[in-house]
């Protein structure tokens, strides 16, 4: 005792010292009784004992924190040992911690082999660590094992001693105790690795694994040396697939990355026996999405997510099916193709299972190596189950276009024939099954049926009678090409638009006349998966974007185009005026005027809407706006979008997409309307016919908001500020249209939090409604905009707090009632647009203060709330603030350290934003005291898993130079980079001899 007192600097007469002392020989009697007298009592004298105790303990152990590097540099002699002994292994057991910390250091100085002995002896290598479960986190972790690590290391030098070891050391849970047995087989030779690969396989099914590319290794390994049996059962638990899940134990990118790596290599070494156990695992994972292999065709929707056998899975990141279709794939043909193994061996195989990706297999493999089985492919050729198999269309295609020019000729024949016949009444009851109230037409029926016999007749081109290419070629001039067989079926092509047929390129290179008679012709192509229309439309209206002002010279010859082309036109030349291209706007006003006056067709609302945007963006973007002379032809274009009635028939009878269309262009006039009087009032010129026509709209809408009131009620809330610019006293007078209860003020006050800001002259006129508002939870049509809204809200409140509006502790203040609703995620949200709102340097004295105030009052409610829960969320309110307010001049270093103190006390934490490392760096430069004793209180809260300090080392290192090289703070400093490193963070101790 004496001497462990001596060695921590600790006098023996000192109160810890005499503590610490005067319980020697004594505890022997205090854990034991007499004889079976009871037990000593919990008593004051006990108490006081265990007190005086727990105080000389505290201080023993702070004074090895502050000595760490000392026993560190002992613990490195030792290390260094060259010839150790059973002894030597005792010191380490007996005279240092034997903790994590400690024995990584020692295991990690180790250079050779001479401790394995003295280190086993010692039964240094009998105690794996397992995970460890944070039940209250819901976290876990695998801590690694300095000791395993060692074996590693030395496995290559001692592979006998290592092996001796390594089989003896108990099962684990503990996936990093795992890896390292495996990579100790990996290193021994040859001849002795097999020793551990039982113990790999177990690893493999326990729950946790990692690396799982070095049991693949592993696996290599024993298939490269003869061991085919251990390398199957190896592969088979590292891939294996649950059969009630249907999923693997490992995730798929890394199961891709393993096949994709190994799969040919196994095939070589392995044989059939690779290929049947990936066809197994296959097997198992089909069922995942509750498919049932006894469904018609074996169907397991494989077409969708391996549309074409020919290529690579669909993604980087593709599932389970598809990794293990391409590894049977690629498995299967590499055998075909050594010859090792016959294809029918192969294609038996695959026809084990019932399952359609196998039959599509099956056909893939004859498809490229069919000459080995040439009867196999007649059969399957003329096969009328499989001419007429949807399933396998694509493939039987593929099958036909590679070998029907080799098939006999009665063959041939039969193969002509059972196309020429199309499909038979089973595949159109099948395919062509009508919808519910639907008749089968017989166009459809015939388009159908043609496009189906114009895809074979191309699949077996080689071999057509003259009669069937004239057949073949009138269908391809009625329904254009057939289908590709080398590309991914457009069917399953993401399930978008097929591609248009001609570009945006092509179109833009012809003059106005051109393009408007090549669009007036064109017609939409049809295909499997519907028409090109859509596709085209945003090629041609990239084209008008693009030559803008060309075709806007001419925008008086686009209004002979349909509805759905004009609309197209108008949204090209939006696109333009949007991003600044220059326009000729004459024109493009005339072609609004005619556009504004189609109405009652299917695409008329959609073009009054597009007229609207583009006269919107040459009314608001000052670099290409409308010139003043054409004001009144502008007003007369969007007056009479303005004024579009609603549809006449009760809003339940009106279908959803032409309502939202005429809302959605009423809403886009209504807003060009606002931007026509704003581009007046800049000009000095009347805009009273504005609010002449707004006060009719409001006069008629305000009766029934339901028929289109709730479009007029957003762009009142949205524009109320530039409203109020225009108009002051009708914005007065018209208040009550955001602060009513009804639907129209709840739509149009939604709207004013959403898109408008809390201005100087406008937000003083709403208090009363903020602070109902702020007394009330939003509604909203989902917990999303809810959450939207209320952080709106909260945010214009903060404005107005900040611009002295309103008060924190007012009765009547809103900010505390808002408060006092919202949530803790709501709260942290509006600390982070605070935050980046303070990042200005150039804040006025008032606000900084009020910024002050509101900081105080943040600080106290969430140290209230924490007092009450340790978790309580509002925590993150305060480390999501504190990061942008240390980071921000305008307020002392001094008061900056100090709040970073107040949160590091209230939450025990301050986060790890890097601005706040930054900020301790700098400060250094002028209160370098404070920051290096606030370095020591969080490097006391640090664990060795904490990445904070090697993430922020450079700032670190910045802070404690600056210790080490003032006098009166180099033991600070020096006892700093003690605990530091006695909590895992060595970095710093090279620092201690600068």
């Amino acid at each position: 005792m004496k001497a462990i007192l001596d060695a921590l600097g600790i006098k023996w007469d000192s109160v810890v010292g005499r503590a610490w002392l005067a319980e020697v020989g004594r505890q022997h009697g205090y854990a034991h009784r007499h004889g079976l007298e009871h037990p000593s009592p919990v008593d004051e004298k006990l108490l006081t004992r265990v007190e005086r105790l727990e105080v000389a303990f505290d201080a023993v152990l702070d004074r090895f924190d502050a000595r760490y590097c000392a026993m560190a540099d002992r613990l490195e002699a030792l290390a260094a040992t060259r010839e150790p002994t059973k002894e030597h292994a005792r010191q380490l057991r007996q005279e240092f911690p034997q903790d994590y910390l400690t024995l990584e250091l020692f295991f990690d100085r180790l250079e050779g082999a001479a401790w394995l002995r003295p280190l086993q002896q010692k039964k240094f290598f009998t105690a794996p660590p397992g995970p460890v479960v944070d039940s209250d986190a819901g976290t876990i972790t695998f801590p690694p094992w300095p000791a395993s690590a060692y074996l590693v290391r030395v496995a290559a030098v001692d592979p006998i001693a290592v092996l001796d070891i390594a089989s003896n050391i108990p099962g684990s849970d503990n996936p990093r105790v795992n890896l390292d047995l495996v990579e100790v087989a990996l290193l021994v030779p040859a001849s002795k690795f097999q020793r551990l690969v039982p113990r790999a396989v177990e690893a493999l099914r326990r729950p946790y694994v990692i690396g799982e590319e070095r049991y693949a290794q592993l696996a290599r390994r024993c298939a490269d040396h003869g061991q085919a049996d251990d390398a199957i059962e190896l592969m088979t638990a590292l891939l294996d697939v649950d059969p009630q899940t249907h999923e693997a134990s490992i995730d798929d990118y890394a199961y891709a990355e393993i096949l994709q790596e190994h799969n040919v290599a196994f095939t070589r070494s392995l044989g059939v026996g690779w290929l049947e156990m990936l066809a197994s695992l296959l097997d198992r994972s089909l069922g995942r999405d509750g498919l049932q292999a006894g469904r018609p065709g074996g169907e397991d929707l494989s077409r969708t997510w391996f549309a074409a056998l020919e290529n690579r899975p669909g993604s980087p990141h593709a599932d389970l099916p598809a990794l293990l279709t391409a590894a049977v794939r690629d498995s299967a043909e590499q055998l075909a193709e050594d010859g090792e193994v016959g294809l029918d061996a192969v294609l038996v195989l695959l026809g084990a299972y019932p399952w359609l990706v196998f039959r599509r297999l099956r056909l893939y493999l004859l498809e490229r190596h069919g000459s080995q089985l040439p009867d196999v492919v007649q059969n399957l050729l003329t096969d009328p189950s499989c001419i007429q198999d949807r399933y396998l269309a694509r493939e039987w295609m593929r099958l036909a276009r590679a070998h029907a020019g080799n098939l006999p000729p009665v063959a041939r024949g039969a193969l002509l024939s059972a196309i020429s016949a199309g499909p038979d009444d089973a595949w159109k009851m099948r395919y062509l099954t009508p919808g519910e109230n639907e008749d089968l037409s017989a166009d459809r029926l015939e388009i159908w049926t043609g496009l189906w016999r114009r895809d074979r007749y191309a699949a077996a081109e080689s071999i057509l009678t003259d009669e069937m290419r004239q057949q073949y070629e009138e269908l391809c001039e009625r329904f254009g090409s057939a289908t590709s067989l080398d590309d991914v079926p457009e069917n399953f092509r993401f399930y978008g638009p097929p591609s248009s047929s001609v570009t945006a390129g092509e179109l833009s290179a012809l003059n106005p006349v051109d393009l408007v008679a090549r669009v007036s012709a064109w017609t939409p192509s049809e295909t499997w998966s519907g028409t090109d229309a859509e596709s085209f439309a945003a090629e041609f209206r990239s084209a008008v974007a693009s030559q803008a002002l060309t075709f806007s010279a001419q925008a008086d010859l686009f209004g002979i185009l349909s509805d759905e082309h004009l609309a197209t036109v108008l949204g090209g030349f939006f696109d333009a005026a949007q991003n600044g291209v220059p326009v000729d706007w004459p024109p493009l006003c005339r072609l609004a005027n005619a556009a504004v006056v189609r109405t009652g067709r299917e695409h008329s609302n959609e073009v009054h809407r597009q007229a609207a945007l583009m006269l919107l963006s040459g009314l608001s973007h000052l670099g290409n706006p409308i010139p003043a002379e054409l004001s009144d032809s502008v007003w007369q274009s969007i007056s009479s979008l303005v004024e579009t009635p609603s549809p006449a028939v009760p809003r339940s009878l009106v279908d959803d997409d032409q309502q939202r269309l005429w809302s959605e262009a009423r809403e886009a006039a209504l807003r060009a309307a606002v931007a026509w009087a704003c581009w007046r009032y800049r000009q000095g010129m009347d805009y009273s016919r504005f609010f002449n026509s707004l006060d009719i709209i409001l006069s008629e809408v305000l009766p029934a908001p339901q028929r289109g009131g709730m479009t007029v009620a957003t762009v009142i809330g949205s524009l109320i500020n530039q409203l109020h610019t225009l108009d002051p006293i009708w914005v007065r007078s018209h208040l009550t249209l955001l602060s009513n209860t009804d639907p129209f003020g709840k739509i149009a006050w939604k709207a004013y939090l959403s898109s408008a800001q809390p201005t100087q002259s406008v937000a003083p006129l709403l208090l009363d409604t903020y602070r109902a508002a702020a007394r009330t939870p939003i509604s909203a049509d989902s917990d999303y905009h809810r959450a939207a809204l209320q952080r709106r809200l909260g945010e214009h409140l903060l404005s107005l707090y900040l611009r002295s509006q309103v008060e924190l502790h007012d009765e009547q203040s809103p900010l505390a009632e808002y408060y006092s609703v919202s949530s803790a995620e709501i709260a942290q949200e509006l600390a982070g647009s605070l935050g980046a709102a303070i990042q200005n340097n150039d804040l006025s004295e008032d606000t900084i203060l009020r910024l002050q105030q509101w900081w105080d009052w943040r600080v106290a409610n969430a140290a209230d709330m924490l007092k009450r829960d340790q978790k309580s969320p509002f925590r993150e309110e305060l480390l999501t603030f504190i990061g942008p307010l240390v980071s921000s001049g305008s307020f002392s270093r001094q008061w900056r350290l100090g709040q970073l103190e107040k949160v590091f006390c209230t939450v025990g934490t301050f986060g790890r934003d890097p601005r706040i490392f930054k900020f301790l760096a700098a400060a250094c430069e002028t209160i370098a005291g404070p920051v290096m004793e606030f370095l020591k209180d969080w490097v006391l809260t640090l664990d060795s898993s904490d990445w904070t300090p090697r993430l922020q080392e450079a700032y670190l290192r910045t802070v404690l130079l600056t210790g080490l090289g003032t006098p009166d703070l180099r033991d600070l400093a020096e006892d700093i980079i003690n605990r530091a490193a006695a909590r895992g963070h060595r970095q710093f101790r090279p620092l201690l001899v600068t």
